[in-house]
């Protein structure tokens, strides 16, 4: 019993102290750097990269401590790979890097063309970085400046920009949610090929790096949504415009809501709908060996805006604009399809992953050379729209005609 006793308080003391000892990799917090954003380019100097890193810098965070200095630092090095230039960071700076809240990896438009799956790997592979790290293309102009503009709320550039995207996002415009996990699973499918946010910088970039750009109510220098960037496996192929993009978007089903401005048979007049519940099939049969593909978009609509006149107090109101809005949705959903195939070759609906899935057989044949009979082949567009009501007022509001008795 006394030994019994003996050992207890034995592993009482021991047992604290084995809890309590600390992590062996602690690293005081007063001598980190958070790394909120990634910029990547082709390299000089005989070097295959060129990264720019945005870190925070703390003190200019603060609503009352700040000093007017600039909410982030940029460091840019040169190397062959990423995880170096990652591990050289003390370099140029005095702290430790911390990798795990990096938000955005821009790759400039030249490396994007060349291929993007060298640089994403160490990304991937990461324990670090997490999957939801949006990666975004810069459209005409090097990437490193997307993370040197400054904005007149004192936010870091990275972050901006992140939530300028999912807001557009969310508010109904033409943008794909590029996150990490997204693009990983499009390069791994089998028939589906990726989209990626496209950003560009709009004024001269040196004005942006300046804090006179934070000090005026119109920055002369902002960072633009400029579309979206079509890829073919891990290359980039070309860009589509806001809108061209907005079309695609609801066609592959990925957008919630959005807002059209659809012409009325009156010239020059024009009525807003706002589109939600929008859902989309697509199905791929064949003929004589040739793919035929069908599109297939349902969604529910809400009168938002009316230039012209119209008897919204009728049902036949309602199933005029309906036509319209249909009529004018398959016109631009197909012209975007064609645009599409005719331009890219890249099956960025998912037609040949919803023929992979449902028939192997057919499918395996011409796995390799899918994104040519998606260019070649002849799609069919069906659009639905239901237009549900009226926003808060059912009739304009203006002044009835006088007449007289």
């Amino acid at each position: 019993m006394n030994r019994l006793t003996r050992y207890s308080r034995s592993l009482g003391w021991i047992l604290p102290v084995a809890l309590l000892a600390g992590c062996w990799g602690h690293v005081e917090l007063n001598r980190t750097s958070i790394v909120s954003g990634v910029a990547l380019e082709p390299g000089t100097e005989g070097h295959k990269l060129r990264v720019s890193f945005e870190a925070l810098n703390p003190s200019e965070l603060s609503q009352t401590a700040g000093k007017g200095r600039s909410p982030s630092i940029i460091q840019t090095l040169e190397g062959n790979t990423l995880a170096e230039m990652i591990s050289r960071l003390n370099v140029t700076s005095d702290r430790v890097p911390i990798p795990s809240h990096i938000g955005v990896v821009v790759f400039d438009e030249k490396l994007a063309r060349e291929g993007m799956e060298p640089y994403l790997d160490v990304l991937q592979r990461s324990r670090y970085i997490r999957e939801d790290v949006m990666i975004l293309i810069s459209r005409g102009g090097p990437a490193s400046n997307v993370l040197k503009v400054l904005y007149p709320r004192g936010g870091v550039s990275s972050a901006k920009v992140r939530m300028q995207i999912e807001s557009l996002k969310k508010m109904g415009g033409g943008v794909a949610i590029s996150r990490m996990s997204d693009l990983t699973q499009a390069m791994l499918i089998q028939g589906r090929e990726p989209l990626l946010s496209a950003v560009t910088i709009v004024g001269p970039p040196k004005e942006g790096e300046s804090l006179d750009n934070t000090k005026s109510d119109v920055p002369s220098v902002v960072v633009e949504v400029a579309g979206t960037a079509v890829l073919r496996e891990d290359n980039l192929m070309g860009f589509l415009s806001g809108e061209e993009a907005q079309w695609v978007e609801m066609a592959r089903g990925q957008m919630k809501v959005t807002t059209l401005s659809v012409p009325l048979e009156q010239k020059g007049m024009y009525t807003a709908v706002r589109l939600y519940n929008i859902q989309s099939k697509r199905n791929v049969s064949f003929r004589k060996g040739v793919p035929q593909l069908r599109m297939y978009v349902e969604a529910d609509g809400m009168i938002v805006g009316l230039q012209e006149d119209m008897p919204l107090n009728k049902v036949s109101g309602y199933l005029q604009i309906d036509r319209l809005t249909q009529d004018y949705s398959r016109e631009h959903i197909k012209a975007a399809i064609s645009k599409v195939q005719k331009e890219f070759g890249s099956d960025v609906f998912g037609f040949g992953e919803w023929l992979y899935r449902r028939h192997y057989q057919q499918f395996v044949p011409m796995a390799e050379e899918w994104n040519r009979k998606f260019a070649k082949a002849p799609v069919d567009v069906q659009v639905e729209i239901h237009i549900r009501r009226a926003e808060l007022k059912t009739n304009r509001v203006h002044k009835e005609k006088l007449t007289a008795n």
